[in-house]
């Protein structure tokens, strides 16, 4: 089993090595299933889907100490949909613009 999130980064937290240190920290695998990164008005936001392995039960843990990084954190149903960090990703986006 395995535990898919995403993760959005805005801000300082864009340039922090964060998934390394989380891999770290906790000796755990991380598969990076994609990621994007772009600079709007000046500011530099992103999102990256990760795996973790096991059941999220097994990664509150490990998650929780992403969103004491300052990320969002959501958590990828089982049928692959996506979930409200789409929404807050498309405001940092129109935010930004402005």
């Amino acid at each position: 089993e395995h535990t898919v999130i995403d993760v959005t980064f805005h801000g300082e937290t864009a340039t922090q090595p964060v998934i390394s240190q989380l891999a770290r920290t906790y000796n755990i695998d991380i598969s990076i299933l994609g990621a994007a990164m772009d600079t709007v008005a000046g500011r530099q936001i992103g999102r990256m889907r990760i795996e973790l392995p096991g059941r999220y039960e097994d990664n509150v843990v490990p998650v929780g100490f992403l969103r004491e990084q300052g990320l969002q954190v959501d958590v990828v149903e089982a049928d692959g949909q996506f979930t409200d960090a789409d929404d807050e990703l498309a405001q940092l986006v129109k935010d930004g613009a402005k």
